[in-house]
């Protein structure tokens, strides 16, 4: 008889387990039953990115071209910069996820993630879409302080999230980080701007050509600079160098640039061969166009002149005398 009884709770107690298990298998909370990242592409294969933005001028569609990334707008080509191209992978490509921010489509504006709403960016490759998402707004969440913090002890730091959806579910998931403001919005966002890049000591030659006439050429002769028969200030020509060495325009030019003479020319030989030529190209009495051999794709314009007053600059800069 006790044999009888303690086979009958035997089975009483693995009854209940199975209960607690198929419970706990089939009514956890979302917490524990969300996917745990975005989706993972490989960029390999990623073609084409298109940018939709919920407050236009402009939706933005990247294509890739022979290696190369281009911007794509309706009567032309603009050379893209690749470094910020690359940034749209690394903040969307198998990114984790923290948690389920809302799974109703009614909370969708809360987290400007409604169709209508926040950021959609399609990847694509080969015409076919691996990864389709709507990025919402962007949250910093203060650190909890307590009433009394040691002012020793290092303070607690604030955390950053975004809100992303995956198009076509309801989940609006909350992803670690600044990826709201990491995805470029505008053309100007991802068009290659760069007129310049060198180290300053890589550098043998200036050659300089004005419309006006007033033409002249630096070249470093064992380490001193000389323009023609004369010994330049060292220091402002490394300067100058230094100053130059890493330039970007602040826009490009997105119609078509009729050709014309440049006023002003500058070529920059390097030690090891190879040159680098800006030409700029006067617009009207304040602005310029700017074109560089590293970045022939595309125009560059200088509204306001600062960029062309900064390159071309006269040989008594050079010199060390006022100008």
């Amino acid at each position: 008889m006790l044999s009888k009884n303690r086979s009958v709770l035997l089975l009483i107690v693995l009854a209940v387990v199975v209960v607690i298990y198929l419970l706990l298998t089939f009514t956890r909370d979302d917490e524990k039953n969300f996917r745990t990242q975005l989706d993972d592409f490989d960029t390999a294969t990623v073609n084409r990115i298109e940018i939709y933005v919920d407050e236009p001028p402009e939706d933005v569609f990247l294509v890739k071209k022979s290696g190369n990334w281009m911007v794509e707008l309706p009567t032309m080509l603009l050379a893209a910069d690749d470094q910020r191209v690359e940034s749209v992978f690394t903040q969307l490509d198998g990114t984790r996820i923290l948690n389920i921010a809302a799974n109703d489509p009614s909370k969708w504006k809360e987290f400007n993630t409604a169709n209508e709403k926040g950021t959609r960016v399609r990847i694509m490759g080969d015409d076919k879409v691996l990864a389709d998402l709507i990025v919402g707004k962007f949250d910093f969440i203060q650190p909890k302080t307590t009433q009394q913090q040691n002012p020793y002890m290092r303070q607690p730091q604030g955390e950053m999230r975004s809100y992303v959806r995956i198009f076509g579910e309801n989940e609006v998931y909350t992803i670690d980080g600044m990826i709201s403001f990491g995805i470029g919005k505008t053309v100007d966002d991802y068009v290659d701007k760069s007129l310049t890049s060198f180290n300053f000591d890589d550098i043998s030659q200036l050659d300089f050509e004005f419309a006006d006439g007033n033409s002249f050429q630096l070249l470093n002769a064992d380490g001193k600079w000389m323009i023609n028969d004369q010994k330049a200030d060292s220091a402002a020509t490394i300067s100058y160098l230094k100053k130059i060495g890493n330039l970007r325009g602040k826009e490009v030019m997105k119609t078509r640039f009729e050709d014309k003479d440049p006023f002003a020319t500058v070529t920059i030989g390097k030690l090891e061969g190879g040159e680098i030529k800006i030409e700029s190209f006067a617009l009207d009495s304040a602005s310029y166009a700017l074109h560089s051999s590293i970045n022939p794709q595309n125009i560059l314009i200088d509204s306001d002149g600062s960029v062309v007053e900064k390159v071309f600059v006269s040989k008594n800069y050079f010199l060390g005398k006022e100008e």
